[in-house]
């Protein structure tokens, strides 16, 4: 039996936005890891009572003020925290997308 031109169509779309959902989830899974090693650096350089503190960049060490590495820490946390409700606002997109293919497809058997 042969499948109909829009069963098709649709059937290539639907892999398509499921393989687009696959790496934004990837993407999020990566980007929150990150924010939850900042965050806990931020809350041990905030424990620290010590005023010079050290960042990795790269594979070099470099002194910073204490005050300055809480501020970078906390920019780098909001960055991720937009970056991560732009990946949901992607997802969720898809997800409704992925939804209606799978609606459409139902329709069509």
């Amino acid at each position: 039996m042969k499948i109909p031109k829009e069963a098709e169509d649709i059937l290539k779309e639907l892999q398509g936005v499921q393989q687009q959902l696959q790496t934004l989830l990837y993407q999020k899974q990566n980007v929150s890891v990150q924010k939850a090693e900042i965050t806990n650096a931020l809350k041990e350089v905030e424990k620290s009572k010590e005023n010079d503190m050290f960042e990795i960049i790269g594979t070099i060490m470099i002194r910073k003020d204490r005050e300055k590495l809480i501020s970078d820490l906390k920019e780098k946390q909001e960055i991720f925290e937009l970056r991560i409700k732009s990946l949901d606002k992607q997802i969720n997109k898809l997800s409704e997308r992925n939804k209606e293919l799978q609606n459409k497809l139902v329709k069509l058997s």
